[in-house]
């Protein structure tokens, strides 16, 4: 009798423990995804108002300022698709999080999307300060998949399992010409700008005036 009750005892236990568990990934996911919102929202502002920038030095002819800005609103168009991102991934996670909470999953027994998610927001959280709530569900990932796991993919040794997307948007080194030169014409589109220049190779000063005019 009382062994029943005991066993009753430690299976509430147990219930009410992985509730709690629970309750919280859903909350700081929620939390996450609130915050990215927000972010999006911020970082496409900036980046509107660095369009007109650009769109406004061209119009004077100064190209190699107007390339300066445009390396900037690459980085801000890589991160707004790393955001996107991250939303996916915490979609992954909240779907899954029975993986989670039972001690008895392994790293190695996730299903693939799983295991890419969960190393993706790791990588993320070490390159996105302004995501608190991804560093706090960094830090549950390394309790829960130890301290080499969470190593392995911010440092993106070998055995990394990050998406390979996500590096691309969140590690930017030199922007090639041809990229540049793309955002420049897509700026001038967008603001009704016609340029004068062909060869971006020999950074001819452009010539910019409004269409019609």
């Amino acid at each position: 009798m009382w062994i029943d009750v005991l066993h009753g005892v430690i299976m509430a236990w147990t219930k009410a423990s992985s509730w709690k568990k629970s309750a919280k990934w859903k909350r700081l996911i929620k939390q996450l995804q609130s915050r990215l919102i927000i972010q999006r929202n911020r970082r496409e502002s900036i980046m509107r108002r660095s369009s007109a920038d650009i769109a406004q030095l061209l119009q004077n002819d100064q190209l190699q300022k107007a390339l300066d800005r445009v390396k900037q609103l690459y980085k801000d168009k890589c991160l707004l698709a790393a955001y996107d991102q991250m939303e996916h991934f915490c979609g992954c996670i909240a779907t899954n999080l029975p993986l989670f909470i039972s001690k008895q999953s392994a790293l190695e027994v996730l299903p693939d999307d799983v295991s890419e998610a969960v190393s993706s927001l790791v990588f993320a959280a070490s390159r996105c300060g302004e995501l608190p709530e991804l560093n706090l569900i960094r830090n549950l990932f390394r309790k829960r998949f130890g301290c080499k796991f969470e190593v392995a993919n911010v440092e993106l040794f070998k055995e990394n399992l990050v998406n390979s997307k996500m590096k691309q948007n969140l590690c930017i080194g030199s922007i090639p010409d041809d990229v540049k030169l793309k955002l420049i014409k897509e700026i001038a589109e967008e603001h009704n700008l016609q340029l004068g220049f062909q060869d971006f190779e020999q950074k001819i000063s452009p010539k910019c005036q409004k269409v019609g005019s």
